[in-house]
């Protein structure tokens, strides 16, 4: 065989069971056949892997080849791959002996079996101990009695104090604007400080009881000899004055009395309170009561004070029988819807008196027999005729009247008179006012006060009126020694500033809804008629250019009906308006056809429309209507506008 290179030769792929080897003996002298086997020894097959599970027991040794030259250590048998838990594999068989040669040393040791199957779970270990507490609620910012507590954000351990919210047990203070989105029920509201429409509207009162006793003698109207009550008023606005006085006047002088702003005479506010030199008996001698009362508008807090003066010894007596006091009323309190929608409570009042006094022959019988005062000192809402001496009331209205009327008689006598409607002289309350000379004795007498509550039916004129008395002899006093003060009570309210006004219902409007500004979120309504004379007409109505609007016509008589409507935008008139109008008549009936709708609406749904049509006065819409009907007939239009 001619020398080959092995690398040459071609790979042998069968089967190697007894192929020979061809090698030299160990002094290369001479060349054997050998077979693969007697080389090598033939392995014995690896035993199939046991499933994971417990460890297999060690393969058993192969048995030692038969006796020649040492063959080489055979090989390790693989391992066999792990298969799914199950029994140890059986030991492999032993391989065939060997052809006899030398004792071949010890084979190397069997790979070790595969793992065991895993050991069950151990028990479960012992629970945890708890992890430590959690730091909690432990920080208060701001803190201040009555303060209500509310979140700082996200924290769950801290909150806020908030200076604009408190609550001390009974009230919830707010300071700043209050949003709610669900209903209240509440007995009263503060708003701004001012009371809301919601419950009672309480008016500031000023009261004074603390009267100075000290006895005077002398003083005059404009400087009073002695300043005997005080009034504190807080705040701008129309005030009723009022002060009932007892005075102690012993002698032949009087004592008179007067209010003053900030210690300046209020004109018209005097009244002469008692005469001396009565013949009396007992504890009263000397003893005088009367009252006096005022209407005064101020622009401010203002100190008002009652002061007296005397022409002989006199004094005011102490409160302890709570008949000597001054008293100021607000007639026009300041009211509050919400925060941005404030007003004044509508009061009326009139406050009269008398300068000149009257000399005319007072009696039940005498020329004059209708009480007027000469001089009108404030008012609001009540009229008065200097000249007649008659008020004039508004019906459903109620009001609180007071009188205080002084008389001088020259002779000892009486008089009685009253309050009566002007135009029937029918007594309105049922209550006769008498008044007398003291003892009869001297010409002075003093003024007396009738106060009550009347509410006209309907509008009313009234006035005082004498009707009877002792003479015809009795004048009346002048020098604001006679006054009538008549207020209304029970009072309405009206807004005079809305910067905004907030309502979750409805607002309804009994009249026209005027709105001065730009009005983008008022809708406003106009409604109207066309009278169609019998056969063909063309009518039209006009609305303002450069709105949005929605229209209708509608006309329904007997056998004739009409009916148009429209949504429309408007830009300048002499342009086209976009929108869609719908028209229709009754045609089985006739008695009403509409023949013609307006030409400028242009569009269609969905697109953009440049339709340019010659158009004037695109702001007027015009129909033509048959009335067949053969009488006048009514066809109502209207627009909303909507922008």
């Amino acid at each position: 065989m001619a020398n080959v290179l092995l690398s040459n030769l071609p790979t042998y792929t069968g089967n190697t069971d007894g192929v020979y080897v061809v090698m030299n003996d160990s002094g290369n002298t001479t060349t054997y056949k050998v077979l693969k086997e007697d080389l090598i020894g033939a392995s014995g097959t690896s035993g199939t892997s046991g499933s994971s599970g417990t460890s297999g027991s060690s393969g058993t040794s192969g048995s030692s080849g038969t006796s020649g030259s040492s063959g080489t250590d055979g090989t390790s048998g693989s391992s066999g791959t792990s298969g799914s838990s199950g029994t140890s594999g059986s030991s492999g068989t032993s391989g065939s002996s060997g052809t006899d040669g030398t004792s071949g040393s010890s084979g190397t040791s069997g790979t070790s079996g595969t793992s065991g199957t895993s050991g069950s779970s151990g028990t479960s270990g012992s629970s945890g101990t708890s992890g430590s507490s959690g730091t909690g609620f432990n920080t208060i910012e701001t803190p201040a009695t009555s303060r209500v507590l509310v979140s700082s954000g996200s924290s769950t351990n801290q909150a806020i104090a908030v200076s604009g919210l408190t609550y001390d047990g009974s009230t919830l203070g707010v300071t700043g604007g209050v949003t709610s989105t669900g209903a209240g029920s509440f007995s009263a509201v503060t708003v701004n400080g001012q009371p809301t429409t919601y419950g009672t509207v309480n008016p500031t009162v000023v009261l004074d009881t603390n009267v100075v006793s000290t006895s005077v003698n002398g003083g005059s109207s404009t400087s009073p000899a002695l300043t005997i009550l005080t009034l504190s008023i807080p705040s701008a606005g129309t005030w009723r004055l009022d002060a009932e006085l007892r005075a102690y006047v012993l002698g032949a002088g009087f004592m008179a009395a007067a209010f003053y702003d900030n210690g300046t005479l209020i004109p018209g506010s005097e009244y002469f309170i008692a005469a001396g030199g009565v013949t009396q008996s007992g504890a009263a001698t000397g003893q005088y009561g009367g009252f006096m009362s005022y209407n005064l508008t101020t622009t401010g807090a203002r100190t008002v004070t009652v002061g007296i003066w005397s022409t002989t010894s006199a004094n005011c007596l102490s409160s302890d029988d709570g008949r000597t006091w001054a008293r100021a009323i607000q007639l026009t309190p300041s009211i509050a819807i919400q925060a941005t929608a404030t007003g004044t409570l509508n009061t009326d009042y009139i406050s009269v008196t008398s300068i000149t006094g009257s000399s005319a022959n007072y009696g039940p019988t005498g020329a004059s027999r209708d009480v007027i005062l000469d001089t009108i000192l404030a008012s609001q809402g009540i009229t008065y005729n200097t000249g007649t001496g008659v008020y004039t009331l508004t019906a459903g209205k109620t009001y609180r009247i007071t009188s205080t009327i002084g008389w001088f008689n020259s002779t000892p006598g009486y008089i009685n008179f009253n309050w009566v409607d002007s135009s029937t002289n029918t007594a309105i309350n049922g209550i006769t006012i008498t008044q007398a000379n003291n003892n009869w004795s001297t010409s002075q007498i003093d003024p007396l006060t009738a106060d009550f509550i009347y509410t006209p039916v309907t509008n009313q004129s009234i006035k005082m009126r004498v009707f009877g008395g002792s003479n015809d002899t009795f004048a009346l006093i002048g020098a604001g020694d006679s006054k009538v003060v008549i207020q209304q009570i029970a009072n309405t309210f009206s807004l005079t500033t809305i910067s905004g006004l907030t309502t979750t219902g409805d607002v309804n409007v009994g009249g026209n809804l005027n709105v001065t500004g730009t009005g983008s979120n008022v809708i406003t309504k106009v409604t109207g008629s066309w009278t169609l004379s019998a056969g063909t007409n063309t009518v039209s109505f006009t609305v303002t250019a450069g709105e949005s609007y929605v229209m209708w016509v509608n006309g329904n008589i007997p056998n004739g009906i009409v009916n148009w409507n429209a949504t429309v935008t408007l830009s300048n008139s002499n342009v086209p308006v976009i929108g869609v109008q719908y028209g229709w008549y009754y045609l089985a009936g006739n008695a009403l056809a509409l023949t013609s709708i307006p030409s400028q609406i242009v569009g269609t749904a969905g697109t953009i429309s440049t339709s340019a049509p010659t158009v004037l006065n695109s702001n007027t819409f015009t129909f033509g209507i048959t009335n067949n009907s053969g009488t006048p007939q009514i066809v109502y239009y209207g627009y909303t506008k909507v922008s």
